[in-house]
């Protein structure tokens, strides 16, 4: 492949203004352009985060020469200056070393586009000839329709089915742009950020009509190829309600009925009268070339799509010159024009407060207890689209029991919004259920005896006696929710005094750690002398399990990735395609084994955040506090908000997504640390949504949660994942005993969590995958390389940090982690995935023409999948073939000649292709050419011909050497030699077959060289066809390839 070109260096200029950064995520390239690489810091690509502070150096060709720290490394590179604010300062151009304004690659519309579920079709495609499509009408204002299950009653007034008032509200939200657009392909996925990786918010159909709210552009990985992408940040209805999102540009057409105007990105900026690239160029009246200067102002009328991206016609002020032509989309730069635009949509009205009266045990929700009765409000479900406001609930006193309860009760249980009993006292035992197979609970404020205590080596356990569904039952719960009376002793403690200490270094060894994690675990132990270190010596070969989980479809990675991320292994990629088979809709495919290497490799993750992959996650409510999972919850939909859930006795319940975490862990026996990070990890959509998975409005799945996506496979069809999952929800497993510890079917939110949490502990944590890693990459001896929770290869290493982020003092917490060692690892940790670029040198076509544009057939007839030699017969008269080709992937060239010329006999004409990474594959054709066949005469005498050249030479040389000596030798020899020879050689090339009477003069006149004529007509035959017939190019210095041996 071609070099990227690296710029010239340069001194490092003097800073002359500070900016800051608005894209999510910018590239820092070594050059003012997209031609050039992107920074490496680290053996990773130097990428800065929205609101970061940088140095800016100067200004080029629209790029900010720019410097900034990138994970504690200042780093040095250009970015697109479209993407930072300037905050202080006055940004100097370069000039030390001007360049032409970087060439900018026009976006070619993705053949098959990750963010499109059927290929699109656009609408209004006009022929290309220059002609400006005309704009469908659009509708004026956008208006929610009124919702299934309402309906306007004789007074006026919106009601459901079951009387509830609904009143229509306004949704306010500031447009950068006052402009709509359409949706044009069959369906659009509309995703929670600009990224075809982003999670899906929803599906938009045909026609669905959108509100332009930004406009931002990026390079992203399409099929292998890196393209630059412009996504359209829009307002739309989901379900009846509003919500923002993004969707790919090409396939939303813009209404410009009310003009629109942008500006230009580069300077130099050319129009064309068509919407194709090469060609022509507008020029003004006066025959001179447009070149519109950067930022320049020009008004949209209209849009094209091609195959090589989107087009807009302008119109543009060039020298006081109205002038109007095309321009690719990635040419422009959206400029604001704010405006409110009101959207309705229908809400129930808000009934007032009743007060509830019920004997059951109280309802515990956040806030401080108060001596008062809660009122409960009317149930309104948990809103996972808007950003809730939730109030403080008052946690209610104690009613009074009822006349059957504890005898005797001494402790009271305080902090507890669903506190499962359990059968012993430890986390991993069964928990306690009726005969009904109901799980028993406790909440905060119930009365219960405390019977006596045990301890597990690190919790102290109370069993207790307890009243549920108006029985009396003896369970155990852990003493922290314990508040107990004076008669009850909670200071017991079974801790060993006698255990025998090991310095850090002797603990290593003892475990087992080789010297390749040693040097990462003591960095680790300086800074956090508290954690544990334990090794997990799995006894597996390393390339043997490397090899096992390299099974296509079991470790997949988004498509968005570089190639050299992606597996190239049959099943996984289409050569014939060059297309990456996606798994669950458009966005996973298969990863590389380089890629697995890296993650599977312990030592790449040994540092302070990384490694939470290998913590336990067996639940310690020592460190593992409720404050920590409020900070993993933190920017979701369920940070500080709670649910209503109708309990298994049939009482109506409110608990915070906190709170539900916690009694989760208490359940199930898993840290609620990390069921909050795999719950956020699985179902969360940005700040203020959350996946179909947990909505329980599935169509034919409704009532239906799974928050953490059990059961949910991958498939190739979209949505395939979530239907699955839902599935799990409703039938569980194959297990009865299982389902009803796991509270199938998982028909509420308490249910989903309390229940998905126990099949973790029950299927992963229980059975030794208890880390995230192993969960991931299961090296257990049971079901080894089996039996793995997610797909995704790079889930351990992004929830881990997650985890980590959740602690807020991690020095001083006694964490412990569960580290893999396989046997024959590499010396030094697998590195990232050496960059790498398209493979694929295919042939998508090959077809051969004489010259007379007539088609030569191959046999075996040309197949893409075919590899194999081709072999063809021509005649004589075809002396060169013309070649053409095309190849699967854009990206690949063919590098050998167009023509080739075959001599007679048999020839080999080898066509090379070379792929972007250099690969050269070569397709042989075996050509056999015909010899030359004369001609059957048809006006020239045969008789005379053949007789003359005979007798001439055998009879009149011999007959006059004898004679003249003898006979007459004063007068003979003047007439003999005279009179015969000079009739055979002057009769014998006019009539002879083959030669023609050009040649006559080339004749010799004398007797010694008349036989030599005569006796060599097959060479003179052969060789007089090919210079009167064949073209002058003909020649055999002009084969291609090799003749055959």
């Amino acid at each position: 492949p071609t070099p990227t070109p690296t710029p010239s260096p340069t001194p490092t200029p003097v800073p002359t203004a500070k900016g800051t950064v608005t894209a999510s995520e910018l590239n820092v390239r070594k050059g003012p352009g997209t031609d050039y690489e992107i920074v490496q810091v680290k053996n990773e690509n130097a990428v800065l985060k929205k609101d970061q502070a940088v140095t800016i150096l100067g200004e080029k060709d629209g790029w900010y020469h720019i410097t900034a720290k990138i994970n504690k490394k200042k780093v040095e590179g250009y970015c697109l200056g479209d993407y930072i604010t300037i905050t202080k300062g006055t940004v100097v151009s370069e000039t030390d070393n001007p360049e032409t304004t970087p060439t900018v690659t026009e976006t070619p519309t993705p053949s098959a586009s990750p963010d499109v579920t059927d290929t699109p079709k656009p609408t209004d495609t006009p022929e290309d000839n220059g002609e400006i499509p005309v704009d469908t009408p659009f509708p004026t204002e956008m208006v929610n329709p009124l919702p299934e299950g309402l309906a306007v009653s004789d007074t006026g007034v919106v009601t459901d089915s079951e009387g509830n008032e609904y009143e229509i509200a306004a949704y306010k939200y500031s447009s950068k742009y006052n402009l709509m657009g359409v949706v044009t392909s069959e369906l659009l996925n509309f995703r929670v950020s600009a990224d075809a990786g982003s999670a899906v918010l929803g599906v938009l159909p045909r026609d669905t009509v959108v509100h332009l709210v930004g406009s931002t552009t990026n390079f992203q990985d399409i099929n292998g190829e890196e393209r630059e992408i412009r996504w359209y940040k829009v307002m739309t209805l989901i379900d009846g309600e509003p919500a923002r999102g993004y969707v790919m540009s090409d396939y939303v057409r813009l209404n410009y009925s009310t003009p629109f105007t942008v500006t230009t990105r580069y300077s130099k900026q050319v129009l064309k009268p068509v919407p194709v690239s090469g060609g022509k160029n507008v020029k003004t009246s006066a025959g001179t070339k447009v070149k519109l200067a950067k930022k320049s102002k020009i008004q949209i009328l209209a849009e094209k799509q091609t195959d090589t991206g989107k087009w807009f016609y302008v119109q543009a002020n060039y020298k006081n010159e109205t002038v109007n032509g095309w321009i690719p989309e990635n040419r422009i730069k959206f400029e604001s024009n704010a405006k409110t635009i009101e959207i309705n949509y229908y809400k129930q009205k808000e009934k007032p407060a009743v007060v509830t009266v019920t004997e059951a045990p109280p309802v515990v929700i956040t806030g401080t207890p108060t001596d008062t009765p809660t009122t409960t409000p009317a149930p309104t479900g948990i809103d996972i689209t808007g950003d809730p406001e939730i109030s403080p609930t008052p946690e209610p006193t104690p009613t009074p029991p009822p006349k059957e309860n504890v005898e005797n009760p001494n402790a009271v249980i305080k902090n507890a919004a669903a506190l499962s009993v359990k059968t012993e006292p430890k986390y991993s035992a069964p928990a306690l259920f009726t005969e009904d197979k109901v799980p028993v609970f406790v909440y905060s404020g119930q009365e219960v005896r405390v019977i006596e205590t045990a301890f597990d080596s690190e919790n102290l356990w109370c069993l207790i006696e307890l009243k549920f569904n108006d029985r009396v039952y003896e369970g155990y719960v852990n003493s922290i929710y314990i508040e107990a009376d004076e008669t009850v002793n909670l200071s017991g403690s079974g801790a060993n005094t006698n255990a025998t200490v090991l310095s850090f270094e002797e603990a290593l060894t003892a475990e087992g750690f080789p010297e390749s994690y040693k040097t990462f675990l003591r960095e680790l132990h300086a800074q956090y002398p508290s954690w544990k270190f334990k090794a997990f010596n799995t006894g597996l070969d390393w390339e043997e399990a490397v090899r096992k989980e390299s099974v296509v479809g079991e470790n997949l990675i988004p498509n968005t990735k570089s190639v050299e991320w992606k597996s190239l292994e049959a099943g996984a990629y289409s050569w014939k395609d060059d297309k990456f088979t996606v798994f669950d809709g458009s966005s996973w495919v298969t990863a590389s084994k380089e890629a697995i290497s890296y993650y599977m490799d312990p030592r790449n993750f040994l540092d302070h955040e990384s490694i939470f992959q290998f913590e336990v996650l067996d639940y310690n409510p020592s460190y593992q506090s409720k404050e920590g999972i409020a900070t993993i919850l933190k920017n979701t939909a369920m940070n500080g908000t709670s649910f209503t859930y109708t309990d298994e006795l049939g009482i109506e319940r409110s608990i915070s997504y906190a709170d539900v975490f916690a009694m989760a862990a208490e359940y199930s026996g898993v840290s609620p640390l990390h069921l909050a990070s795999r719950v956020k990890q699985e179902v969360t959509l940005g700040k203020n949504a959350m996946s179909n998975s947990v909505t329980g409005t599935v169509s034919g799945l409704e009532n239906l949660y799974n928050y953490y996506n059990i059961g949910a496979y991958h498939s190739t069809e979209a949505g395939g994942a979530i239907a699955n999952g839902l599935r799990f929800a409703r039938d569980g497993s194959s297990s009865d005993a299982l389902n009803t510890k796991c509270l199938i079917p998982w028909n509420n939110r308490l249910r989903s969590i309390f229940g998905g949490a126990f099949y973790i502990g029950n299927n992963y944590i229980n059975r030794g995958q208890n880390t995230i890693y192993l969960q991931k990459f299961n090296m257990t001896s049971n079901s080894t390389y089996q039996h793995q929770y997610m797909a995704n290869v790079e889930a351990p290493y992004s929830e881990g940090k997650r985890v980590f982020a959740a602690y807020e003092n991690p020095q001083e917490v006694p964490i412990v982690f569960f580290i893999p060692v396989y046997l024959n690892m590499p010396d030094e940790p697998c590195p990232v995935p050496a960059k790498a670029y398209n493979p694929n040198n295919w042939l998508k076509t090959l077809k051969l023409y004489d010259k007379n544009g007539d088609t030569l057939s191959l046999t075996p007839t040309f197949s893409v999948t075919r590899d194999a030699e081709y072999n063809l017969i021509v005649g004589y008269e075809t002396d060169y073939i013309k070649i053409n080709t095309s190849t699967v992937s854009s990206l690949a060239k063919v590098i050998s000649e167009e023509y080739a010329y075959p001599v007679v006999g048999e020839n080999r004409v080898v066509i090379k292709v070379q792929a972007e990474n250099g690969d050269i594959r070569e397709y042989v054709i075996n050509i056999v050419r015909e010899a030359y066949v004369e001609p059957t005469p048809t006006e020239t005498p045969t008789e005379t011909p053949t007789e003359t050249p005979t007798e001439t030479p055998t009879e009149t040389p011999t007959e006059i050497p004898t004679e003249t000596p003898t006979d007459i030798p004063t007068e003979t020899p003047t007439d003999a030699p005279v009179d015969t020879p000079t009739e055979a050689p002057a009769e014998t090339p006019t009539e002879t077959p083959g030669e023609t009477p050009a040649d006559t003069p080339d004749v010799p006149g004398t007797p010694s060289e008349t036989p030599t004529n005569t006796e060599t007509p097959s060479e003179q035959q052969t060789d007089t066809p090919t210079q009167t017939e064949a073209p002058p190019t003909a020649t055999p210095e002009e084969v291609v390839g090799e003749p055959l041996p």
